[in-house]
């Protein structure tokens, strides 16, 4: 064999050994909203979303773009990651705009309000967490833009390969997820579809990036739509801000940043304040539905299930909401009756199902933890 050749095979090796990582690398997580989340985009039909919602899981818990297709007619995703990091935002926008064109783009603002805010442990920025980052990172298509990500989330001294390739450091997590979905395909409970389309990072989400949360607890609720005084975001979190704007004012995108409705704290509305300012200064929207805690009607006693998060009684109110907000303030289109648009019908009956059974579940929930 000559030179040329054994560098050609050597190539050649190098380049299956990476596919390999980084088809096995879609093992290496459990089925996991983020991973459902941000695969399903992929899956989606080119430039048929009419708006996208950046976010964490305040995101998916939140809206129910199934319901408001149903009430308004117009197309919307939640392309959403649980903790998800501020500097993950502008990479998610970017990802989405390979394969979409939406007409509103709503951002959650909250990765910016606790960002910068350490663990429970006291140790690291949730912006630095290893899980937060590779909630978004581990699930996206390998690409430039993806190392980018990793580049500027993973600290100083930390090695980036594993990060890379996801199956360098869950290799055996990988083979067992693999050959657990090739007995659920034997079995029947899997498709074969399913495999391939969840290898390669192209299965839809019939939810259109929405969850269940199927529990309920009593929260107390403050009012701070007085509260009129700021706090700016400080350090590199109030770069990563500014960087958002000066993105989306560089790709002519239409955004709409806004808070969800939650235990909001009179620090956290201090700096909600301050990027309303910045926001408003870049000619772009914003929206605290903390502020039109009456208009959203939730009720704190029963519609979330923790400080942060809603559940479905509470889904429903913030969706009607802000999809009746949007609909007064933007031209969304109504797909309705148009038959290229017959798949929404048919995950709105799924998401309908879902819904009456998650309400039955909660109401058990909340009788059983009474008792």
């Amino acid at each position: 064999m000559t030179t040329r050749e054994k560098i050609f095979e050597t190539i050649i090796s190098v380049l299956l050994i990476c596919a390999m990582a980084a088809t096995l690398g879609s093992y290496t997580k459990a089925r996991s909203y983020d991973r459902d989340n941000i695969v399903g985009l992929y899956a989606e039909k080119k430039n048929s979303l009419d708006m996208i919602y950046v976010g964490g899981s305040a995101c998916y818990v939140y809206w129910e773009a199934l319901r408001a297709w149903e009430n308004y007619g117009y197309t919307s995703y939640n392309f959403a990651a649980n903790t998800l990091t501020p500097q993950s935002i502008k990479y998610c926008i970017q990802e989405a705009l390979k394969t979409q064109s939406p007409k509103l783009w709503v951002i959650d603002l909250r990765p910016f309000q606790y960002g910068n805010e350490k663990k429970k442990n006291g140790e690291v920025l949730n912006m630095y967490d290893e899980v937060a980052i590779r909630n978004v990172t581990d699930n996206l298509k390998h690409s430039t833009l993806r190392k980018e990500l990793i580049d500027i989330s993973v600290p100083a001294g930390q090695g980036k390969m594993e990060y890379y390739f996801p199956f360098l450091k869950h290799h055996s997590i990988a083979i067992n997820n693999l050959l657990r979905d090739c007995f659920h395909v034997f079995t029947g409970e899997l498709n074969f579809d399913d495999l391939v389309f969840f290898g390669f990072q192209n299965k839809k989400n019939t939810l259109k990036g929405f969850a269940f949360i199927n529990k309920t607890k009593a929260m107390d609720f403050t009012d701070y739509s007085h509260i009129t005084e700021t706090k700016p975001l400080q350090g590199v979190i109030n770069e990563y801000f500014i960087d958002l704007l000066d993105y989306c004012k560089s790709v002519s995108i239409k955004p709409l940043f806004v808070v969800h409705s939650y235990c909001q704290k009179e620090e956290h509305k201090q700096k909600f304040n301050y990027m309303k300012q910045v926001i408003e200064s870049y000619g772009f929207d914003f929206l605290n539905t903390n502020d039109y805690y009456q208009e959203v009607g939730l009720d704190y006693s029963f519609d979330l299930y923790n400080e942060n998060h809603v559940n479905v009684f509470g889904a429903e109110k913030y969706t009607d909401f802000l999809s009746a907000y949007i609909k007064d303030r933007y031209e969304m289109p109504n797909h309705r009756g148009d038959p290229d648009y017959a798949e929404w019908d048919t995950c709105l009956n799924e998401f309908n199902a879902r819904t009456a059974q998650a309400k039955r579940e909660i109401l058990i929930y909340a009788k059983e933890s009474n008792e």
